[in-house]
């Protein structure tokens, strides 16, 4: 990333977009004018294509939060898949019970939240793995916004 003129870092986060895919990653940078970084762009959801630069100015963002949620369809088709799989024994129903674990693991999904000014939120998909992580860096985040006004 390349500072614009008096901008200094503050803090640097790093998170998994994925619980599966870990090869995924979303990195931010936090200065002292505003929030930046790359997201990764996918095709299928888990085959990289590029990176999406993000930027939001500290003036514009009112604050920054971690979610957490279950995603109900990918859990009933990773319980199906597995059930599936398994009661056709693992020699033939093997790929099913693969593809239901890798359901199951990735349908706890976590985000975090960017709210701009105009009530707009703008969310980035991470890992429940770095959830603690990034609640310590939307701490940093807000604690920026809190000393700028």
């Amino acid at each position: 990333m390349i500072l614009a003129k008096d901008e200094i870092v503050r803090a640097v986060g790093e998170f998994f977009v994925s619980n599966v895919f870990v090869y995924l990653k979303l990195n931010l940078v936090l200065t002292n004018k505003r929030l930046a970084g790359e997201k990764p762009n996918t095709f299928l959801g888990f085959i990289p294509v590029g990176t999406e630069k993000v930027s939001y100015p500290l003036n514009n963002v009112a604050g920054v939060n971690t979610s957490t949620r279950i995603a109900p369809l990918p859990l009933i088709f990773g319980v199906l898949l597995v059930i599936g799989g398994i009661s056709e024994g693992l020699q033939l129903g093997w790929f099913a019970v693969l593809l239901g674990l890798i359901l199951l693991a990735g349908c706890y999904q976590a985000q975090l939240n960017v709210e701009n000014s105009g009530g707009g939120k703008i969310k980035h998909r991470i890992s429940v793995f770095n959830k603690a992580s990034a609640q310590s860096f939307a701490q940093e985040i807000n604690t920026m916004i809190a000393e700028r006004t």
